[in-house]
């Protein structure tokens, strides 16, 4: 059952952006770099006034709007001095990184070319695993996991990949401060206490 039929995931998003612009104090003219920035509907669909660069993997932008600046992503390092940018974000991207020292690399990216940063991924303990909209999905051994997805097709995803397994990065939230030493973080609620997200900025 996909708990997303039943609510307005728009509103649910635009809940979470206002609760990240007041968790980085965010003013107007900061300029801001979105890591993994995808079709912007996260972040972007919501900001129309910020200067934003956005990097991901995709050969071109899919986010069109006038604030708004694409820069293909094709290996862990940013191609920006440090301290570039006032606010460096990343929305549900770290989970899907791999291998590990390509996650440790990118991480330390964050840290070093923004002022302030702000990351959110999935925290370890929530009810609904959202990638695969099954409760506690991310704590079954990855044959069960596996198993599950290919017989009821669960990933989020179009029908052609949605039977198609992706392992995602479940660290616990102290496991996720090493990367971020100097962090705050706090559990957020984003679909009640069903779907819940790990935040660790530093403002």
């Amino acid at each position: 059952m996909n708990i997303r039929k039943y609510i307005n995931p728009i509103k649910r998003k635009e809940k979470r952006y206002e609760t990240i612009c007041k968790l980085l104090d965010l003013k107007s003219t900061d300029t801001i770099l979105n890591v993994g920035c995808g079709e912007g509907l996260t972040f972007e669909a919501f900001n129309k006034t910020n200067p934003i660069t956005g990097t991901d993997l995709f050969p071109e932008s899919r986010i069109n709007q006038d604030n708004f600046k694409y820069i293909q992503r094709t290996d862990e390092t940013l191609p920006y001095p440090d301290k570039s940018f006032d606010v460096v974000i990343s929305i549900g991207v770290l989970e899907h990184i791999h291998p590990h020292e390509l996650l440790v690399k990118t991480c330390d990216e964050i840290q070093r070319v923004g002022k302030k940063y702000l990351i959110l991924v999935p925290n370890y303990w929530t009810i609904i695993e959202p990638h695969y909209s099954f409760p506690f999905f991310q704590l079954l051994p990855e044959k069960i996991q596996r198993f599950l997805n290919s017989k009821f097709g669960l990933r989020l995803a179009s029908a052609e990949e949605a039977k198609v397994y992706e392992e995602i990065n479940y660290f616990k939230t102290r496991d996720w401060l090493k990367f971020f030493p100097n962090a705050s973080h706090k559990i957020y609620c984003h679909i009640g206490p069903l779907i819940t997200n790990l935040i660790i900025w530093e403002s």
